[in-house]
């Protein structure tokens, strides 16, 4: 639990016990604990947002890449073929000064 073992926790509760008192420690315990519950379930929701963003910008991005010249003339002349075969031809691979890039042979 981020290094911090009972020797802390026991030093902090102490220092706690001292300055607050036992009346008011537990009822501080009680808010801090539910302070740390409140940030955990906003964390939970941006994180499922940033999710959700994540997820659209890959379906964009993937929308994008039936963008080549190859795929749109096979929207142009055979729709029903190119929306059931898609590129039958893999993207060749290049890698020059590991910089990594799709290159589509028939599209230059």
């Amino acid at each position: 639990m981020l290094g911090v073992g009972f020797p802390e926790i026991f030093t902090i509760a102490v220092i706690g016990l001292i300055i607050f008192g036992p009346n008011r420690l537990p009822e501080i315990a009680r808010s801090a604990g539910s302070g740390i519950k409140r940030a955990r379930a906003f964390l939970a929701k941006a994180m499922d947002s940033l999710d959700e963003e994540a997820k659209g910008i890959t379906n964009f991005a993937t929308e994008l890449q039936s963008f080549t010249p190859r795929g749109i003339m096979n929207q142009v002349f055979a729709p029903e073929s190119s929306a059931t075969q898609g590129d039958a031809i893999p993207p060749v691979r290049i890698s020059r000064n590991d910089l990594r890039t799709d290159f589509d042979p028939d599209a230059t």
